[in-house]
């Protein structure tokens, strides 16, 4: 839990928010983010990093527009913070991906709902 706590008092809905409104770096992200899916590491939360990738690609180009403004910030603070090399605990560390599938693995729980409802849009 030290992770989500972490997380919470970070500045990664900030840095989210500053994403949201500029659509180079949302493109930027979704760019980054593809990068990630091969890691072993990730390979439980996977699923849901693709599904996450999805939506925000979607609300992104237009296509999904009925969207819930919270659920979109949590996604792109986690994929922020997902491909920030520098986190709790570095992703150059041994483990350094560990926080990373904790972090997705919550955001997906806490944005269940949203995303049931952009699976059901697809």
């Amino acid at each position: 839990m030290d992770v989500i706590n972490g997380f919470l008092k970070g500045d990664w809905f900030n840095k989210a928010k500053d994403y949201i409104n500029n659509p180079q770096k949302l493109k930027g992200l979704l760019e980054d983010v593809m990068k990630y899916l091969p890691k072993e590491s990730l390979k439980e939360v996977k699923d849901y990093i693709v599904l996450m990738y999805e939506y925000l690609r979607d609300i992104l180009n237009g296509s999904y527009k009925e969207y819930d403004a919270m659920a979109l910030a949590k996604i792109v603070a986690g994929l922020i913070y997902l491909v920030s090399p520098i986190d709790i605990v570095p992703d150059f560390l041994p483990l350094g991906l560990v926080d990373d599938a904790g972090v997705i693995a919550w955001i997906f729980k806490s944005t269940k709902e949203e995303l049931e409802r952009y699976k059901a849009y697809r």
